[in-house]
């Protein structure tokens, strides 16, 4: 009596799609925030926005214009608040949303 000895093994997750779908999780998450900024003066009141700003996690990158007065942030949402991006990037100015 001969026996048949079965292989079947789930297919191994393809760690190329697993990274995509993760970055598909982390695109719906990230949101670019526009934050109008005043009192801002020089080039040194950009570079403390932005250095500010890009201490967190949260934030993937941050775009400073000095001749209008706003702040781009693009940041992960469930990381960070609308609320916690203005407050971070109020050195010194008025920030709002």
């Amino acid at each position: 009596m001969a026996t048949e000895t079965s292989w079947h093994s789930p297919m191994p997750a393809d760690p190329l799609l697993e990274k995509s779908a993760s970055d598909r999780r982390a695109r719906l998450a990230t949101e670019t925030v526009p934050l109008k900024v005043s009192g801002m003066r020089c080039s040194f009141c950009t570079m403390s926005i932005e250095k500010a700003l890009k201490r967190d996690p949260g934030v993937n990158s941050v775009l400073v214009n000095l001749v209008h007065g706003v702040v781009l942030v693009e940041a992960d949402m469930a990381k960070i608040s609308r609320e916690e991006l203005a407050a971070r990037s109020s050195i010194d100015t008025e920030v709002s949303l």
